[in-house]
């Protein structure tokens, strides 16, 4: 499917999931069905089409969040956790040597 076929405003006569009277609610109101590029009608303002367009294939929010950006988002954490253990364990060790 093109781009322009994909993410485009449709004509509103076109869309039939919704009542006439919604349609006439949301077009006085300055909102046009657009067709995402996931196949679904969105009603949006014209000047969302643009944050449509680049954002509408980005990542998926109900998606948990990965294991590295948990680490890039948490690494000064995971650093004193691991100064600490070290610590501790270079502690028993040595106090390990004295007994």
């Amino acid at each position: 499917m093109k781009e322009q076929e994909r993410d485009r405003f449709l004509d509103p006569d076109d869309v039939t999931n919704i009542t006439d009277e919604n349609k006439r609610y949301l077009m006085d109101r300055g909102y046009r069905p657009f067709l995402t590029n996931r196949g679904k009608i969105k009603w949006i303002l014209p000047s969302q089409k643009g944050y449509r367009v680049l954002h509408g294939t980005g990542i998926d929010m109900m998606r948990p969040p990965s294991f590295r950006r948990f680490l890039s988002r948490h690494h000064r954490l995971f650093i004193v956790i691991g100064v600490v253990v070290v610590v501790l364990v270079l502690g028993l060790i040595t106090m390990r040597n004295f007994l």
